[in-house]
């Protein structure tokens, strides 16, 4: 995926962040990480921007399943972003 691709991807996250789209916002930067990026950094940053967003985007939830799932979500993304942050030693 070419660069510009990744930013236009990464800018329509922000915008749904600032519209308070926060599921959105998540599948958006998961988006942004099927771009096979291979920056250990960059990788554990959109994970945890991935789990702020689900947690952020639970609290948006309709039912407690979802809020749930969407929290779970958030739990996973976080522990990715741990692996990753780790290999930058």
């Amino acid at each position: 995926m070419a660069s510009w691709d990744l930013d236009s991807i990464l800018k329509k996250a922000k915008e749904q962040e600032e519209k308070y789209g926060w599921l959105y916002a998540a599948w958006s930067y998961e988006h942004a990480l099927r771009s096979n990026f291979e920056d250990n950094f960059f990788i554990a940053e959109t994970f945890q921007q991935i789990g702020y967003c689900y947690k952020l985007a639970a609290r948006q939830s309709e039912n407690q399943d979802e809020f749930n799932r969407l929290q779970l979500f958030g739990v996973q993304a976080y522990e990715n972003a741990s692996k990753y942050f780790k290999k930058i030693k």
